[in-house]
């Protein structure tokens, strides 16, 4: 489908990171390390290389590790993507409090309304994956109010709200979905969101005539 997955497009890294990070000892050691040391961004880039091979618990140290690091950084973009990677992690291991308070922590790095949208909406997504459909819908409402074009947004409420039967709603945000994707020209997307539309009048159809 054309929307889903739309907000987890992977960020590469446009930073040159000079040397390799298998080449540092120092970031095998479990010993405290000072900041000032300290690329932060080697850190990061470890931590996402372990996260990878599937070594959990070892990139949630190095997540943290880059997050320290970055204590005196004013990146936003580093902090979240930091915050995003060890919330992914920490999902993964079933620490889902701590998944919380990252991305929570991420929404309040972001520091421009697109960026914090965006924050929302991944937020949003863990929250649906854990079954707490109303937080997941409040907050993609908080993205959808901040980006009121963030088409992926519309499509996950959507299909939260369906996930509580509340047809109308999920009919408003589809209808939505298919406006923006004819305005940007894009009829097959326009022509998914139809789609959407027509399964949901037709299951809001069946449901007034079990109730009648």
């Amino acid at each position: 489908m054309l929307h889903i997955g739309m907000m987890f497009t992977a960020v590469s890294s446009a930073t040159a990171l000079a040397g390799s990070v298998f080449a540092k000892p120092w970031l095998h050691s479990e010993q405290p390390i000072h900041p000032a040391l300290i690329d932060p961004l080697l850190l990061y880039r470890k931590a996402s290389r372990l996260e990878e091979q599937g070594r959990l618990l070892d990139a949630e140290i190095f997540y943290t590790r880059a997050l320290r690091a970055l204590q005196r950084s004013a990146d936003c973009f580093w902090q979240r993507m930091s915050y995003n990677g060890r919330a992914r992690v920490r999902r993964e291991l079933g620490n889902h409090r701590g998944a919380i308070e990252d991305y929570t922590q991420a929404i309040e790095c972001a520091d421009e309304t697109q960026a914090i949208a965006m924050q929302y909406a991944m937020r949003a997504a863990f929250y649906n994956d854990c079954q707490d459909i109303q937080g997941a819908i409040d907050d993609y409402t908080q993205a959808i109010d901040l980006h009121p074009t963030f088409s992926a947004a519309y499509f996950q409420r959507g299909m939260a709200y369906l996930q509580l039967n509340q047809f109308a709603q999920a009919l408003a945000d589809f209808r939505k979905l298919e406006q923006l994707d004819q305005q940007r020209g894009n009829s097959e997307a326009a022509s998914e969101a139809r789609f959407y539309i027509e399964q949901v009048e037709e299951l809001q159809h069946t449901a007034r005539h079990r109730v009648g």
